[in-house]
């Protein structure tokens, strides 16, 4: 499905990376493995929810991770919290660069704070109006949608 979601846009490409390696899979190790590869030139972001950024502390090897990529943290529907919280576990690993007005880690990665229009999407909800039978258009890209149609996922055991 994500194949499908990019397969219009030059700028994205899909990786099996997390598929291929056995066992759990951590963002440490997929991080580092593209950094292996990694070109000059390259730069890598990593995009997540501020929901996921405030557990960050609990990750694996976490404090490992910010020198590896850029980190872009987007706001979440209905989130109490500030944007810009950075998490206690975090805090001392940035400074702020009042130049560019971003957080840099000693590494020279930046730590970027977006607001996004809140749009209550999410992967367990979409799947839940499936299940339901409602629609999931302008949710998913429409080459997403009739896949899940045709392959007839996240719907009940037996459900015609």
């Amino acid at each position: 499905m994500v194949r499908l979601a990019v397969a219009t846009n030059p700028h994205f490409a899909v990786s099996r990376v997390e598929i291929q390696r056995p066992g759990i899979s951590y963002s440490i190790d997929t991080l580092r493995s593209f950094s292996s590869k990694k070109r000059a030139g390259d730069s890598y972001y990593f995009i997540l929810g501020f929901d996921a950024f405030r557990e960050i502390g609990t990750w694996k090897d976490f404090t490992e991770i910010f020198p590896l990529c850029h980190f872009v943290v987007t706001s979440r529907p209905q989130s109490g919290d500030s944007i810009r919280r950075i998490p206690v576990a975090v805090r001392r690993l940035f400074c702020y660069d009042f130049n560019e007005k971003i957080y840099r880690h000693r590494s020279g990665t930046g730590l970027y704070f977006v607001k996004l229009t809140d749009i209550a999407i999410s992967a367990s909800g979409i799947r839940r109006r499936v299940k339901e039978g409602r629609s999931i258009r302008y949710l998913v890209p429409l080459e997403v949608e009739a896949y899940i149609k045709k392959q007839r996922l996240y719907r009940e055991v037996g459900e015609e």
